[in-house]
């Protein structure tokens, strides 16, 4: 994960993969892997909020993939 941090707003890439089971890795062609670009609000008043599209690296990963992470900071 890389992120450039811009005030409270950060952007970053994220690289997620799935090699399938620890005894039996998988070969490349049914592996899953994924590249994502982001954008992180990184505090608004407690709320944190992750947003990313993704897209398949190889032929068994969805062509592409929208994800979003909602959070909640503690304490600030």
């Amino acid at each position: 994960m890389t992120k450039l941090k811009l005030g409270a707003v950060a952007l970053g890439l994220e690289y997620y993969g799935s090699l399938g089971p620890v005894s039996a890795i998988l070969p490349l062609a049914q592996q899953e892997h994924y590249l994502f670009e982001t954008i992180d609000v990184v505090s608004w008043r407690g709320l944190e909020l992750n947003v990313g599209v993704g897209e398949g690296l190889t032929a068994a990963s969805n062509g592409l993939v929208v994800k979003t992470v909602v959070g909640w900071a503690f304490g600030r």
